[in-house]
């Protein structure tokens, strides 16, 4: 699963290179060449079936087909791939304005194009308004014809087949629910108005939208009414795993809890998410996509636990134990569920890196699963805003915990994968500093009953992990600004 976000930053060009070849979210090119009519129509024909498939996906001009490196880009003219001549190039054969998204990268020594395709918000794919044709000797050949649709699918880009229509209309569908639920919203929040007027808290029910939720959660929590939310996380719980949207409320109960220091409510929302976890008993994609649902709801949860600063939460949170699935053993809940999502093509690669992106995507659009980074509501130009670095910082801050007290705290049948290893060191530094500052309580409260001894060699050895897999990514990873892993490493293990 790439995060299909509209971020066109530098570590979004690593993600999309990491994906390792082509599939429904990323193509790649080696070159490009708009004045010629046959790359032209090609061109066209590969960004609609983008466009068409919601929410949209990249076109990262300058790699090969297994996302490596291509010198070709060098004899492109670059002007070419101004976002204006690109919207120009596609708006001859299509009924409707696409504008795509586009970005110069220097990576490595070599110079990438990242052109993001964002669909229309209604998710309906759009037909050519006139054929795509070029000409071959005396024959003229067709790309498509005027009122094909086509789209993307896998790693290839072809005509709309019927049994697309379900997936197609899904879209549409959801837009649908969601004005019902503005309705039933308007309602409920004209009862909360009333029940506030009469000094009672609003209700908490299941379905509420984000609003609706934010305002009833903060009520309830302000006021203390913890029955109330306790019951509402037992109604959750119901629905949970199956679900998926009811694992990720959870999550928001969870950082909200965290937010106002209530443990034991965390605690509760915590437990149903880890209970229906160990309730999926289905080993297909289905399966797996629920749990990676609820590994990513425990990112946003590990995030909301370094914000808030509740260290001595993190290591029992990632040290609870899978199922015995026949020979495979896990060291954490979460690992299994990555490696089943990567295995099952969830995450748009081999590895678990992609997993980061995805939660930072969740947080960003659902600005109420960690409501005090106040998320910017566009991004027009493809970077991150302000809050999205500091979403990105913990969500990495985090990872690098979790391989932290997997390896330091766990019982040492096996590890967790450093996600964090496609970006750069500088993201976790607040984990760093936390597990290797002067304040020994934090410490403490990270790796309980640990020797410093212990703490020492479990940090060279996930450091080690680490720098390794980055290196498969042809990145050097280990540049701590702050000096104190190394330190702290230094001082209290003999590494001579």
């Amino acid at each position: 699963m790439i995060a299909i976000d509209g971020r066109t930053d530098d570590e979004k060009l690593k993600e999309l290179l990491a994906a390792g070849g082509e599939n429904y979210a990323v193509d790649y090119k080696e070159t490009l060449d708009l004045s010629n009519q046959r790359c032209k129509v090609e061109f066209v024909k590969d960004a609609l079936a983008m466009f068409n498939r919601y929410p949209g996906g990249y076109l990262v001009i300058g790699a090969d087909n297994n996302g490596f490196p291509s010198d070709l880009i060098n004899s492109a003219d670059w002007s070419q791939f101004d976002c204006t001549k690109l919207a120009d190039q596609i708006s001859k054969y299509v009924p409707i304005k696409l504008s795509p998204l586009v970005a110069r990268r220097e990576l490595d020594g070599h110079t990438y194009f990242i052109i993001f395709f964002k669909s229309p918000d209604d998710g309906l794919p759009v037909p050519f308004s006139k054929d795509g044709t070029y000409r071959k000797g005396k024959d003229t050949v067709a790309v498509f014809r005027k009122g094909d649709i086509v789209r993307r699918d896998g790693g290839q880009n072809g005509r709309i087949s019927y049994d697309q229509w379900s997936e197609i209309l899904r879209r549409r569908d959801e837009l649908i629910r969601e004005d019902e639920r503005k309705r039933i919203n308007s309602l409920i929040d004209r009862v909360t108005v009333a029940l506030g007027e009469k000094g009672k808290t609003p209700p908490l029910v299941c379905g509420l939208d984000d609003a609706t939720l934010d305002s009833s959660l903060t009520a309830n929590f302000e006021h203390n009414e913890f029955g109330k939310i306790t019951h509402f996380i037992n109604e959750l719980s119901l629905d949970a795993p199956q679900n998926l949207s009811v694992v990720e409320d959870l999550a928001v109960v969870a950082n909200r809890a965290l937010g106002y220091g209530n443990k034991a409510i965390a605690q509760a929302a915590i437990d149903a998410i880890y209970s229906a976890y160990l309730k999926i008993q289905d080993f297909t994609q289905d399966g797996f996509r629920q749990k990676l649902a609820c590994a990513l709801a425990a990112y946003e949860i590990g995030a909301g636990m370094v914000l808030f600063r509740q260290w001595d939460m993190i290591s029992p949170f990632v040290n609870r134990k899978s199922l015995p699935n026949g020979s495979s053993y896990y060291a954490s809940w979460i690992r299994e569920a990555q490696v089943g999502a990567s295995r099952s093509n969830l995450l748009g690669g081999e590895n678990s890196d992609n997993l980061i992106s995805v939660a930072l995507e969740r947080l960003s659009t659902r600005h109420i699963i960690l409501p005090n980074l106040s998320f910017a509501h566009s991004k027009n130009d493809g970077a991150l805003s302000s809050s999205d670095e500091r979403a990105l910082d913990l969500l990495c801050s985090f990872d690098y915990l979790f391989c932290l007290c997997v390896e330091i705290s766990g019982d040492g049948r096996g590890s967790a994968y450093p996600a964090c290893c496609v970006y750069n060191d500088s993201r976790v530094e607040q984990a760093v500093i936390a597990a290797f500052g002067p304040d020994q309580p934090i410490r403490d409260a990270l790796f309980p009953d640990k020797t410093v001894e212990q703490i020492a060699a479990g940090a060279m050895e996930v450091t080690r992990r680490i720098e390794n897999q980055a290196m498969q990514y042809g990145r050097l990873w280990g540049d701590d600004r702050t000096g104190l892993r190394e330190l702290f490493i230094q001082a209290n293990l003999n590494t001579g």
